[in-house]
């Protein structure tokens, strides 16, 4: 339910590869470009809490040398995170130095939603402490992120439903839910 669609799972390991792990065990390993758009938005979506996630897009770029970030930006807008995508490569080339194609990602919606949202990054080394303001910072950039309006609203109603059941559940643990 991140940035109020859903990526399904057998788009991406229908395109994936077989592995072998260095103990010898078989596995699939997504295709480069379908593990740059999941990194992408596995980061956007923790509101770049922790660098290691860039860190690991960095790693698969320098690994990849002939990644195609065109590509990466056409998954993204056929799945509707085209602006979780271009935060994320912005903060790639301004924190960690990655050379990003400006091009692959300069016409990503939310322009807004991304200049505030590097506003709460910038800086930061730390995740924040928990609490109410932080989840409320955190549902308000990931909504600012998603690329239509009514994404975001879909996004908003699942998680603020989400926090209303918790807390109901807290507050009322003898009621059947």
């Amino acid at each position: 339910e991140g940035f109020g669609v859903t990526i399904p799972a057998e788009v991406l390991l229908g395109r994936a590869r077989p592995h072998l792990t260095a103990g010898g065990a078989p596995c699939l390993v997504l295709e480069p470009e379908d593990e740059a758009l999941y990194l992408a938005v596995h980061a956007a979506g923790h509101c770049f809490d922790r660098l290691l996630w860039l860190y690991d897009l960095k790693l698969l770029h320098a690994r990849e040398c002939r990644l195609d970030w065109d590509a990466v930006a056409a998954k993204a807008r056929a799945l509707g995170v085209m602006a979780a995508l271009a935060i994320t490569c912005d903060l790639l080339r301004r924190r960690l130095g990655v050379a990003v194609p400006l091009e692959s990602v300069g016409r990503a919606p939310a322009r807004l939603g991304r200049r505030i949202v590097s506003r709460f990054v910038d800086g930061r080394i730390a995740p924040p402490a928990q609490g109410p303001l932080v989840t409320l910072r955190h549902l308000l950039v990931m909504a600012a992120l998603c690329d239509r309006p009514g994404a975001a609203a879909t996004f908003l109603r699942h998680h603020l439903a989400r926090i209303a059941r918790r807390r109901a559940r807290r507050w009322l643990p003898a009621a059947r839910w």
